[in-house]
C-alpha cells in the first residue's frame, strides 16, 4: 500500500523548512564570518587565476589532482567578477547545503528531525577552513545518493552515485576513492547478496565512474600521460603523508584530544553495531556500512599535522555516522536498552557539540560576523563585508602582513606591465600572484621543499620557463635557501637573465627581492618608480 501524497509532504515538510533554514543561516554566517583565506586557500585562487588566463591544469601547470578547485573558483569568479567576492560566496553557499545535505540525510538515518538538525548544527560549528568546503558538501551529498539508491537499488539509479564519486575525484582524487569505497560497501551489502547480482552491479558502478571519468583521464593521458601522472601523484601523497605525520606528543589535552579519540570510537563503535546488525538482517545495513566506510577512511587519512585544523575536516562523516546510531537506539524495543543506549547517544551529542565548539572555535567565528550589534545592522554589515571582500588591498581580508608592503610594486605591475607577463616567486606565497593579477611561471603557484623535485619534475620547470615571459623574479629572503639547494637549475636560470631592481623589506627577519629580466626591452620608464615599463608582450624570453 502506497503512502498517500498529502501524508508524506506532511511528513517531510519539517526537514525541508529546517533545512532551507539551516541552508541559509550558514552561507550568512560563513560569509560574515570570513576574515582572510588562508595561504593554501590561495594556490586555488593562483590556479583559477592562470585558468581565467588561458591555460589549464597538468597541461600548462601543476595539478595535484584538483582540477574541479580551480575549475570552481574560475567559475565562481566569471559569475561574480574577479575579486575575493566571488569565493566567499562561492565557498560560504557551499557549506550553506552542506548543512542543508547533513540535516536531510540525519534525518533520513536517524527517521528524526531533531536529530538531523543536530547533525548539521553540529558540524556547522566544527567551522572548516574556507577550501574545506568539498569535505562539507561531498560527504553529504553522496550518502544521500547511496540512501536513495539503497531504496530503490536498480541498475539505472546507479548513474547519479556514480556521477557523484566522478565528481568527487575531480576535487580531489583521495576523496573519490573512499566515497567510491563507501558506495561499494552499500552495493555489496543491498539485497539479493548472490555473488551474481553483486558482480554485475559492481562492474555497473565501476563502468559509470570510469565512463564519467574518462574526458579527464584522455586529457591527462594526452598532455602528460597516466602512468607519469600516478607516478608523480603517488610521490606527493607520500611527501605530504610524511610531512604531515601525526605523532600522539603532537595531540593537545582537552578538547582536541576528546574529538580526536572520539570520532575513533564512534566509527568503531558503529562499526561493530553494523556487524550486529548484518547478523540480524537489519534493513538499515547497507547505508550504514557507507556511513562507517567513510568515516573510517576520513579519519585515518585526513587526521594529521596540525590536527586543529584537520579535526573539522572529518565531522561530517562522523555527525552522519552518530545519526545513524541515535536512529538505532531510539528504536530499540526493550525499554531498559532504550533509555539506556538513549542516554549514551544524549551524552555523545552534548559532548561533540562542546569539543566541536571549541576546536573550531565558534565562538571567535560568530563573533566575527558582528550580529552582536542587532538584527538592525545586518545591511550595514553585509555592505561592508562586500565591500571588503570587493577592495582588492582590504587590510581586513589579507592573508599575510608581508603582502602590504608589496603593494606599491602591484601598482607598478598594473601600469607598467600586461597579463602576459609573468611572476616566478623563490618559495611558496600563491596570494602573491593573486595580489599582482599576474600569471605564476614554470607551471607552480608554490615551491615547497621536497615536492616535484624529481629529475623528470625539474626538467619539466626548466623547460616550461624558459618557453614564458618571464618579466619578475620575486626571492623570498626566509625561503630562498631551500629554493637555491631543491632547484639548481631554475636557480641558474634566474642567476643568469634577472638583475636585482629593488630590495622590499618585510619586517627585521626577511624581505622581497625584486629582480627584473635583463633580456625585455623597456618600452618606458616610470615616472614613479623610475623602474622600467614593459607595455608590450614580447612573446619570448
Amino acid at each position: 500500500m502506497t503512502t498517500p501524497d498529502h501524508t508524506r509532504q506532511r511528513t517531510t515538510w519539517p526537514i525541508v523548512a529546517a533545512s532551507v533554514c539551516l541552508l541559509l543561516a550558514t552561507a550568512f554566517i560563513r560569509y560574515l564570518s570570513l576574515s582572510g583565506l588562508s595561504n593554501d586557500h590561495y594556490q586555488y585562487l593562483a590556479g583559477a587565476q592562470q585558468m581565467l588566463m588561458g591555460e589549464l591544469p597538468t597541461r600548462d601547470f601543476v595539478d595535484p589532482g584538483q582540477p574541479l578547485m580551480f575549475a570552481m573558483s574560475a567559475g565562481a569568479q566569471l559569475v561574480f567578477g574577479r575579486t575575493l567576492l566571488a569565493e566567499a560566496l562561492m565557498t560560504s553557499l557551499a557549506f550553506g547545503l552542506a548543512a542543508a545535505c547533513v540535516a536531510i540525510a540525519g534525518w533520513q538515518v536517524s527517521r528524526s528531525v531533531a536529530v538531523g538538525v543536530m547533525a548539521s548544527i553540529v558540524s556547522v560549528l566544527a567551522f572548516p577552513r574556507p577550501y574545506g568546503y568539498p569535505k562539507a558538501l561531498l560527504y553529504a551529498v553522496v550518502p544521500l545518493a547511496i540512501y536513495a539508491w539503497v531504496r530503490s537499488p536498480a541498475h539505472r539509479r546507479l548513474v547519479v552515485p556514480a556521477i557523484l564519486v566522478a565528481i568527487a575525484f575531480l576535487f580531489r582524487h583521495d576523496h573519490g576513492l573512499y566515497l567510491g569505497a563507501a558506495a561499494v560497501a552499500a552495493i555489496l551489502l543491498t539485497p539479493p547478496m548472490d555473488r551474481r547480482t553483486r558482480l554485475v552491479r559492481l562492474f555497473v558502478f565501476g563502468g559509470l565512474v570510469v565512463l564519467a571519468l574518462l574526458p579527464y583521464l584522455a586529457f591527462v593521458q594526452s598532455h602528460q600521460g597516466l602512468w607519469q601522472y600516478a607516478v608523480s601523484s603517488l610521490t606527493l601523497s607520500s611527501r605530504e603523508a610524511d610531512r604531515t605525520q601525526l605523532h600522539f606528543g603532537m595531540i593537545e589535552r582537552g578538547s582536541q584530544a576528546w574529538l580526536y579519540y572520539g570520532v575513533h570510537v564512534l566509527a568503531f563503535v558503529a562499526a561493530a553495531c553494523v556487524w550486529l546488525g548484518y547478523r540480524r538482517g537489519s534493513t538499515d545495513v547497507p547505508i550504514a556500512a557507507a556511513l562507517v566506510v567513510s568515516a573510517v577512511l576520513v579519519n585515518w587519512n585526513f587526521l594529521r599535522d596540525p590536527l586543529a585544523a584537520r579535526l573539522p575536516d572529518v565531522i561530517v562523516p562522523a555527525v552522519l555516522v552518530g545519526a545513524w546510531l541515535t536512529g538505532e537506539a531510539l528504536r530499540m524495543r526493550s525499554l531498559v536498552a532504550r533509555v539506556g543506549a538513549t542516554a549514551l547517544v544524549a551524552v555523545m551529542w552534548v559532548g561533540g557539540l562542546v569539543t566541536v565548539s571549541a576546536v573550531g572555535r565558534a565562538g571567535e567565528q560568530l563573533h566575527r560576523t558582528d550580529l552582536w550589534v542587532g538584527v538592525g545592522q545586518v545591511p550595514r554589515l553585509l555592505r561592508e563585508k562586500t565591500a571588503q571582500l570587493t577592495d582588492r588591498f582590504s587590510r581586513r581580508q589579507l592573508p599575510d602582513g608581508r603582502l602590504i608592503p608589496l603593494f606599491p610594486f602591484f601598482d607598478y605591475l598594473e601600469r607598467c606591465t600586461t597579463g602576459r607577463h609573468r611572476l616566478l616567486v623563490t618559495g611558496n606565497a600563491p596570494e602573491i600572484y593573486v595580489y599582482a593579477q599576474r600569471p605564476f611561471a614554470a607551471g607552480h603557484s608554490s615551491f615547497i621543499e621536497g615536492y616535484y623535485q624529481s629529475d623528470a619534475d625539474r626538467q619539466r620547470l626548466l623547460t616550461r620557463v624558459q618557453e614564458q615571459v618571464v618579466a619578475f623574479t620575486l626571492v623570498m629572503t626566509d625561503q630562498y635557501d631551500d629554493w637555491q639547494r631543491n632547484l639548481p637549475e631554475l636557480d641558474t636560470f634566474v642567476v643568469d637573465r634577472f638583475r636585482q631592481l629593488a630590495d622590499i623589506p618585510i619586517d627585521e627577519e626577511r624581505s622581497v627581492r625584486i629582480l627584473v629580466h635583463t633580456g625585455l626591452p623597456p618600452s618606458r620608464i616610470d615616472q614613479t618608480t623610475g623602474w622600467p615599463c614593459f607595455t608590450r608582450y614580447d612573446g619570448g624570453t
